[in-house]
């Protein structure tokens, strides 16, 4: 396990997220953003430490990197479909307007 992995796993911990459907979206897609850029910053400061990160090292980083922004990219789409249907919820689909006349 990594160093950025084991520090990320003492520090977090299982929970539930409150809210509606698409706050809890927001919550996830929130905390993978705020996780790509601690990956970035720890790649960063590796790198600069080191001076040359370990090509399998580098590799795995980059995998789990891209990863992780695949998943952010298909969660954005996921809370962009979500508004959409609400959106759409707010409003009938069809509406039937009925006028009669009393003589």
């Amino acid at each position: 396990m990594s160093e950025y992995n084991r520090n990320v796993s003492s520090n977090s911990k299982a929970q539930t997220v409150p809210g509606t459907p698409m706050q809890q979206m927001w919550h996830i897609l929130n905390f993978h953003e705020e996780r790509l850029t601690q990956l970035a910053q720890h790649l960063h400061m590796q790198k600069s430490t080191t001076g040359n990160i370990n090509k399998k090292s580098g590799a795995q980083h980059l995998a789990e990197y891209n990863s992780l922004l695949q998943q952010v990219v298909d969660l954005k789409a996921r809370v962009s479909t979500l508004e959409t249907e609400k959106e759409k919820s707010k409003f009938p689909s069809n509406v039937t307007l009925s006028i009669e006349e009393n003589n």
